[in-house]
């Protein structure tokens, strides 16, 4: 087991990739003047992949999907007490911790806590995300950023014969770089194992590939990098490092101002600072899930301890 520093690269056209409940708008980053996402984003096109592929999974919207006493209900006490009795376990009698860590890849891998009467328990996750992820590139209000009044023709209420207005927001491009942490000594406490960790990778992919809400269609992923640091394992856990915040795999050369991406190509991606991590010895091995060879080609032939992964076969072969 290695601690490990991730990174998903991936762009978006035409859609909404992290809407504010608050204001019904993209999340935005005023000081930067970025768009952002922030890490429940992410994880939940994981989840809701699994979900949909029949993982259990811990957290997914569950207010039609889980029934007691013909009542849908939710909350993770009612997620509990649901999975133990289809799976003749005494919610009374069990540890909550070992029912959770046993069954929920999402909970080994991002946590999860149960608060109920009957049971607690709180779950530190081997995996964890940016809580918020700017742009690469520069986002402007009303350029690339736009925020629209949309109406429908279906009436609000029965008794109105007109339909209903409200506001829209879209970006027209953006490009992301979430980075995460993966922890080997969490990772052992939880029993996550690095196939758990494959599979929410995988299904992160296909789950941001393949969503088909009018919001988040125009998700498309670049490159999923797993960069694994020399690690050294001690009685209670392993000692090592990964990549500080601020790291970043690559570098964007492009010939035109920051703000005015709308495609990929207007910029070029350079993988220097991960081959340079690489040669200093900060890297043991790098593991890069992509799909487009063209891509891999250009930009990984020839990386030392460097191995590529189809996504889509690796998630195949997992489920």
């Amino acid at each position: 087991m290695k601690n490990k520093s991730i990174y998903l690269i991936y762009d978006t056209v035409n859609c909404t990739p992290n809407g504010d409940p608050d204001n019904g708008e993209q999340r935005y980053n005023e000081i930067t003047k970025r768009a952002t996402v922030t890490d429940l984003r992410v994880k939940r096109f994981g989840r809701d992949k699994l979900n949909d592929l029949g993982v259990p999974i811990y957290y997914f919207y569950d207010k039609k999907s889980i029934n007691v006493s013909g009542k849908s209900v939710s909350g993770a006490a009612a997620r509990y007490n649901a999975f133990c009795g289809a799976n003749d376990i005494d919610p009374k009698k069990a540890d909550p911790m070992k029912v959770l860590l046993d069954n929920f890849v999402d909970v080994r891998l991002f946590g999860g806590t149960l608060t109920s009467k009957e049971n607690n328990a709180h779950v530190m996750g081997a995996l964890q995300l940016n809580a918020e992820n700017d742009s690469i590139n520069e986002v402007l209000h009303g350029k690339n950023l736009v925020n629209r009044g949309i109406t429908t023709i279906f009436p609000s209420k029965d008794s109105n014969d007109q339909g209903s207005m409200g506001r829209d927001s879209y970006l027209r491009y953006g490009l992301f770089n979430v980075a995460g942490r993966f922890s080997a000594t969490t990772a052992k406490h939880n029993n996550a194992t690095d196939e758990d960790l494959e599979l929410i990778i995988t299904a992160i992919w296909d789950g941001m590939k393949t969503i088909n809400s009018r919001s988040k269609f125009g998700h498309d992923p670049i490159a999923f990098i797993v960069v694994e640091h020399p690690t050294k394992k001690v009685n209670n856990g392993f000692l090592g490092k990964t990549f500080s915040k601020t790291f970043k795999p690559f570098e964007i050369k492009t010939d035109v101002p920051m703000s005015d991406l709308y495609r990929r190509q207007d910029y070029e991606f350079d993988f220097t600072p991960l081959k340079k991590a690489i040669e200093n010895g900060n890297a043991e091995n790098v593991t890069v899930y992509c799909e487009d060879d063209e891509f891999v080609q250009k930009h990984f032939a020839g990386i030392q301890n460097c191995a590529i992964v189809n996504p889509l076969d690796a998630l195949m072969e997992l489920v």
